[in-house]
C-alpha cells in the first residue's frame, strides 16, 4: 500500500529551487499509472488524478486537496461501480473551477464504446451523479473530456467514431440532470482519419470549445474551434500550426485559458518528437498564432504531449514523457508583457518514471501538478512555480 509522503520530490529532478510535495495514493491497486492524466480545481486547492491502469485497467482517480500546505488524499479512490469490462476510467479527467464537480473519462468501457461519469462532491464525500454516454460503437467516447467553470457544461471527445473521422459531444446539466446535445461536433475540412476529438478544451463560461484532431493530413494535425451563440455551436476556423517540422500531430493536447482567448496545442512529433507547443490568440472571431514553444530537450522528447495554461493565459505547463529514455520532463513558459514567450523553469524525471504524461496549472499559474505514471505505479508532483 502507497502512504503520501511530504516535502519529497522522488521522481522530480529539479533543475530549478522549488518548494513541492509527492502524491502517492492510499488505496491504488496493481501499476495504475496514477498521475496520468491530472486537473486542478481554479483556485489550486482540489487536484484530481487519474490512474487508468488500476485494478488491471478497471481505473480509478484520487482526490487531493491542500490543507495548511499539506496535500491530503480526501477519501476513498472514485470508481464506477457499474463498469462495464476494463474500461480505463480516469484516462482522462476535468474538473470545475470549485472544484465540485468532475468528470472523469472511461474510453473503452463496453469494449471501446466509452463513457464518462459525473461526481459531485458535499463537504468531504463525493458520489456518482451521471454517466454520460450515447456514443456509437467503438467511439471511444471520454477518451478527452473538459468542464466549464461551474460544471454545468461538459465536452466529451469520441476521436474513433465513424472510422477514427472523430466527433465531439456537448453534454448540459440543469439540477442534478445531465442531457446531451443532439448535434455531434464534427471537423470541418478535415483530411481522412484526424481522430477528431482525442483532445478537448472548454473556455470557463463554457462558451469556447477547442477540439484536437492529431491524425488530420496523415499526422499533420490540426485544432478546431467552436463558438457558442444562443443554443448554437459555431464552427470557427480549422487551425494548423505554422512552423510545424515534419508531422508534429498537432493538437495531440489542448488547453485553454479562462477567457477561452488563449489556445495552447501541443504536438509531441515536431521536429523528429522533440516535440513543441503552439500558442494561439482570439481577437474578435480571428485566431493568430503567437508562438511555438519548444526547448533544448534532446532527441525523441516528446514536448506537447501534455498542456496546460493558466487562466490568464500567461503561462504554459507542458510534459514530454518520453525524454531521456522515459524519464520524462516538464517545461514552464511565460509570457512577458510586451508578448514574448520564454522558458523559465523545467524539471527531469527520475529514471524512466515517465514524468509529464499529465500536467495542470492552477487558475494563477503559480502551482504546477506534474504526473510520473511509471514511478512504481506512479506519482505526482506538485510544485510552487
Amino acid at each position: 500500500m502507497k502512504k503520501l509522503v511530504a516535502g519529497a520530490l522522488a521522481a522530480l529532478v529539479l533543475a530549478a529551487p522549488a518548494a513541492g510535495q509527492t502524491l502517492l495514493p492510499s488505496d491504488e491497486q496493481g501499476t495504475g499509472e496514477f498521475g496520468y492524466s491530472l486537473a486542478f480545481s481554479g483556485d489550486g486547492k482540489t487536484l484530481l488524478v487519474g490512474g487508468y491502469k488500476d485494478a488491471i485497467g478497471l481505473g480509478a482517480a484520487w482526490v487531493f486537496t491542500a490543507l495548511g500546505g499539506t496535500w491530503v488524499q480526501q477519501g476513498p479512490k472514485l470508481i464506477a461501480p457499474d463498469e462495464h469490462g476494463t474500461g480505463w476510467f480516469g484516462q482522462s479527467v476535468a474538473l470545475s473551477q470549485d472544484g465540485n464537480t468532475a468528470v472523469i473519462g472511461i474510453p473503452q468501457e463496453n469494449e471501446n464504446t466509452g463513457t464518462a461519469r459525473v461526481f459531485v462532491r458535499s463537504g468531504d464525500a463525493w458520489q456518482q451523479q451521471a454517466e454520460l454516454n450515447n456514443g456509437g460503437a467503438e467511439d471511444a467516447l471520454g477518451l478527452g473530456v473538459a468542464l466549464s467553470g461551474d460544471g454545468n457544461v461538459a465536452l466529451l471527445g469520441a476521436p474513433k467514431h465513424n472510422a477514427i473521422i472523430g466527433g465531439a459531444y456537448v453534454f448540459t446539466r440543469t439540477g442534478s440532470t445531465w442531457r446531451r446535445q443532439p448535434l455531434v461536433l464534427r471537423g470541418r475540412g478535415e483530411l481522412r482519419s484526424g481522430e477528431f476529438g482525442l483532445a478537448v478544451a472548454m473556455s470557463a463560461d463554457g462558451k469556447t470549445l477547442a477540439v484536437g484532431g492529431p491524425g488530420d493530413n496523415s499526422g499533420a494535425g490540426a485544432v478546431w474551434t467552436f463558438a457558442r451563440v444562443g443554443s448554437r455551436w459555431v464552427a470557427g476556423p480549422k487551425l494548423l500550426a505554422r512552423g510545424e517540422r515534419g508531422h508534429a500531430e498537432f493538437g495531440y493536447s489542448v488547453a485553454l485559458s479562462a477567457d477561452g482567448k488563449t489556445l495552447v496545442a501541443g504536438g509531441f512529433r515536431d521536429n523528429a518528437t522533440k516535440g513543441a507547443a503552439w500558442v494561439f490568440g482570439r481577437a474578435a472571431n480571428a485566431w493568430v498564432q503567437r508562438a511555438k514553444l519548444t526547448a533544448v530537450a534532446g532527441p525523441q522528447a516528446g514536448l506537447g504531449f501534455s498542456v496546460a495554461v493558466s487562466a490568464d493565459g500567461t503561462a504554459v505547463l507542458t510534459g514530454g514523457p518520453a525524454a531521456r529514455n522515459g524519464s520524462g520532463a516538464a517545461w514552464l513558459f511565460r509570457r512577458t508583457t510586451g508578448g514574448a514567450w520564454h522558458l523559465r523553469t523545467d524539471w527531469n524525471g527520475a529514471a524512466r518514471t515517465g514524468l509529464g504524461y499529465g500536467v495542470a496549472l492552477s487558475g494563477d499559474g503559480h502551482l504546477a501538478a506534474i504526473g510520473a505514471p511509471n514511478d512504481a505505479g506512479g506519482s505526482v508532483n506538485v510544485v510552487h512555480v
